[in-house]
């Protein structure tokens, strides 16, 4: 079941507009629970707003699915080693991505690949999931996770997957060398990656992620601005 960029239509009286989010869930939990679940930063926009500030337990909404943007790899895939990039709210499909990443792992009981977050936003505060992706660094082989803070000084207390630094040239470097121990193709071919914040953001990396020798076309962004 792939994981699709979901489109959410509300109804609210006397706006006719559609929200777009995107889950960060992971796939299998709306099979096995029936449930997704979103992560939505507020703002005015209306259908965000309604979202934020009305929105109660037993309201309806309709759910649109649709989008080219989402990790649903073929059997042979699945020893790709993995890049996951994002920039402040752009976790939520990144998380998802991750979270399935590992339930495939789990059915194949194989040698995981290398699987790695760099995750930027512009204060703590911003920081969403911290928890459950440490979580899933620590119980999982090959997985690495790094926060990266950007407008804010150093806490004496944050262990080392902490830099208050923006995304940069070396650390993108950093990850192409921790390549999985089995894989037995050039980094250029092995590594998929998949991206999401803002559009400075993702062109920049994407720039930095072809010098490095990164193929286009095995760099996934999701462009929803």
């Amino acid at each position: 079941m792939p994981l699709r960029y979901l489109m959410v239509d509300l109804s609210i009286p006397g706006v006719d507009i559609v929200g777009g989010y995107s889950i960060c869930s992971p796939p299998h939990q709306l099979v096995s629970e029936k449930s997704i679940q979103l992560a939505i930063k507020s703002s005015p926009h209306p259908p965000t707003q309604w979202m934020c500030t009305q929105c109660k337990v037993g309201d309806v909404v309709s759910v649109r699915v649709g989008g080219d943007y989402y990790y649903d790899p073929a059997p042979a895939e699945c020893t790709r080693d993995l890049l996951f990039i994002a920039g402040g709210i752009g976790i939520n499909p990144i998380l998802s991505m991750m979270e399935h990443h590992v339930y495939l792992q789990r059915l194949q009981k194989g040698n995981s690949p290398a699987c790695q977050l760099l995750y930027s936003t512009k204060s703590l505060n911003d920081l969403l999931f911290h928890d459950q992706l440490a979580a899933l660094a620590q119980h999982n082989c090959n997985m690495f996770v790094d926060f990266h803070i950007t407008t804010e000084k150093p806490v004496s207390t944050h262990c080392d997957t902490f830099k208050y630094h923006r995304i940069t040239q070396a650390d993108l470097q950093l990850c192409l060398s921790r390549r999985s121990s089995s894989s037995s193709v050039s980094t250029s071919d092995n590594f998929s990656c998949y991206l999401c914040g803002p559009q400075h953001m993702v062109d920049d990396i994407t720039s930095t992620l072809q010098q490095l020798g990164i193929h286009l076309n095995n760099i996934n962004a999701e462009k929803w601005w």
